[in-house]
Formats: structure tokens, sequence, C-alpha cells
């Protein structure tokens, strides 16, 4: 659909694919790892990766976004980073065109 109607796809988000092992650190994937091959075959990165975590739940139920919730935790900060990359793709993407308007 993106596609079709010319809406750039600055990369895939992985919401909720994987859990963190308290003991090991070891990422499980709840659902395989499908994400990935989507990627590769839309030639397109993974820009974040979400994992499962019950304080998530917890601020997604009572409608608190985490990043005000639990401003410190880790799902925050990959809030901040995925904001960022966004930021960064459309400021290069206007700086292209108003470059090739020079032209």
């Amino acid at each position: 659909m993106f596609e079709k109607l010319k809406v750039p796809i600055i990369g895939l988000v992985e919401n909720m694919s994987h859990a963190m092992c308290p003991k090991c650190g070891t990422k499980n994937f709840i659902f395989g790892n499908e994400t990935k091959k989507t990627a590769d075959e839309m030639g397109l990165e993974i820009i974040e990766s979400f994992e499962v975590d019950s304080n998530m739940s917890e601020c997604i139920n009572s409608g608190k976004p985490a990043i005000y919730a639990l401003p410190d935790s880790i799902h925050a900060e990959k809030y901040r980073q995925l904001a960022n990359k966004v930021f960064k793709y459309i400021a290069n993407k206007d700086n292209k065109q108003a470059k090739a308007k020079e032209q």
C-alpha cells in the first residue's frame, strides 16, 4: 500500500516480537524472526525493536505513554532513539529536496 501511494518507508519497527530472559539476557523470539526476513525482502532495516515488558503493558493499559510514565526506562530511550531516526530521515530528505530545487 505504501509503495502504491509513494509513501516512503524509513524502516521496520518490531513491537513485542521478543522477550528477554531475566537470567541470561537471551532474546527469545515469540513468533519467530519473520521481521528480519521481511526487512531483507523489502531492502529495509529494522530501525527499532521493542521487547515484551510488563512495565510497558501497565503503561499501555493505563493510557500513559512510557516516555512520560517511565522516562528513564529502556523503552523510553528506544522511543527517543526511534524519534531521532525519523527526524534525521525527514531532515535529510528535506535537504536533498532543497538542493535539487537549487539546481
